[in-house]
């Protein structure tokens, strides 16, 4: 059973005329009729009483009227869906990223990628994994994050930025902040309450190795929190002080931010499909991150 058959059955149970029917179908009529007896011998039941003269429905084609109507209707309706799709898809660029806390880096890079181009940004929020998933099955198209050192494919590559490390960030009335000071150790807030967040898989990547990736104070009330965010609302709070990744700091003017001396590092750039490397797309978003990343000022590297 096939659409012609369909579409050759529901026009002539409408017309019950073959001539009239090979007209609207622009076909023959020797072949609208191949159509019918093709489809009548796969049903196994006769669908028209034809004479010389007149054709009529039996009962069993007007039982199968509304079933045909129904099965062209979905079909169409799925073709037209995936007709605007694949016309939409082509000018949508999809970005995977990390959290909000990324949106300020995002945004710089999207100001510059966006300029003269037709592209339509397609964002999608989600753990590093979680969108590393979406590019493999290329429902994105690049990922903004830090690297993640247990993934490894031969489809994915990586193109790294530059080394994300972490900062320290507290209120400007907080006891260890200092107007001119930039730097600072684990010595100096060792004795404070700390906020900490970590992507999981980073987690469980540094107990792997049987180490911690933050010196924290078990005598203290720490506070553990599942998203930069946040690790931002508390210390906005005063709550404490948080250790974030400089990225995740930018936006952050009402709060003071200082390196963090011992601070462990890490690859932060974009993954994407080795196959797309040259597409436009692509390579106009690596064009700008590099931009934007390298700029002085932007990122304090």
């Amino acid at each position: 059973m096939n659409t012609v058959q369909l579409e050759c059955f529901v026009t002539l149970s409408r017309t019950l005329n073959f001539m009239l029917t090979a007209k609207e179908m622009h076909i023959t009529q020797p072949a609208v009729s191949k159509q019918i007896r093709t489809l009548e011998e796969e049903l196994g039941v006769r669908l028209f009483f034809r004479t010389t003269h007149h054709v009529t429905l039996t009962e069993e084609g007007r039982s199968f009227v509304k079933d045909a109507e129904m099965v062209l209707k979905v079909l169409q309706e799925a073709e037209n869906r995936f007709r605007v799709a694949e016309k939409t898809k082509a000018g949508k660029f999809g970005i995977g990223y990390t959290d909000p806390c990324a949106a300020t880096l995002l945004s710089r890079i999207l100001a510059g990628f966006l300029q003269d181009t037709a592209f339509v940004p397609s964002l999608h929020m989600g753990e590093t994994t979680e969108n590393l998933e979406r590019l493999s099955s290329y429902l994105i198209d690049v990922v903004l994050a830090i690297r993640d050192a247990r993934f490894s494919s031969k489809d994915i590559s990586f193109l790294r930025l530059y080394d994300e490390q972490f900062y320290c960030v507290m209120r400007k009335d907080h006891p260890l902040f200092q107007n001119d000071r930039t730097t600072i150790s684990k010595h100096d807030f060792y004795g404070y309450r700390g906020i900490f967040y970590v992507p999981q898989y980073l987690l469980d990547h540094s107990f792997a190795r049987g180490r911690t990736l933050f010196p924290v104070n078990d005598d203290l009330e720490n506070i553990f929190v599942s998203s930069a965010e946040e690790a931002l609302l508390l210390v906005r709070a005063g709550a404490g002080f948080a250790l974030l990744p400089y990225y995740q700091t930018m936006g952050a003017d009402d709060l003071a931010v200082m390196q963090w001396i011992e601070s462990p590092k890490a690859p932060f750039g974009i993954y994407y499909r080795k196959a797309d490397v040259r597409e436009e797309g692509v390579e106009r978003f690596m064009r700008v991150a590099r931009e934007v990343t390298k700029e002085k000022g932007t990122l304090s590297l």
